[in-house]
C-alpha cells in the first residue's frame, strides 16, 4: 500500500495492510465484512500496528475502517461513507474536531 496523505499519526510512504482470509494450496477463504482492495484502490483508511514492532498493519472494524475514494466528474475526491458523500478535505477538519 502507497501513502497519499496521512491525516493522524505517523506517515509512512510505503506499508503491508494485513487482511482476514487468503489463498492457500488452491483453498481460498473470505471473511464476510471485510474490504476488498484491489490494485489502484483509494480509500481513507483507520489502521493500527498489526503486532506491536512491526510495519505491518491492520484495518480497524473490518470494512468500516476503509472509506472509498471516488473522484466525481467535477475533478473533486469524495469519501463514500454509508450513503453519505464528503470531500476529503471535509473529513479532515470532522477528524481534528
Amino acid at each position: 500500500m502507497t501513502t497519499e496523505k496521512t491525516l493522524t499519526g505517523t506517515f509512512a510512504p510505503s506499508f503491508e495492510i494485513v487482511t482476514p482470509g487468503g489463498t492457500i494450496d488452491g483453498v481460498a477463504m473470505r471473511v464476510l465484512g471485510a474490504p476488498v482492495l484491489g490494485r489502484g484502490t483509494r480509500a481513507v483508511m483507520f489502521l493500527a500496528h498489526e503486532r506491536p514492532g512491526t510495519a505491518a498493519r491492520h484495518i480497524l472494524d473490518l470494512a468500516d475502517g476503509a472509506l472509498m475514494i471516488e473522484r466525481g466528474s467535477d475533478g473533486i475526491d469524495r469519501v463514500l461513507d454509508a450513503g453519505r458523500s464528503r470531500t476529503v478535505d471535509e473529513l479532515t477538519a470532522e477528524l481534528a474536531r
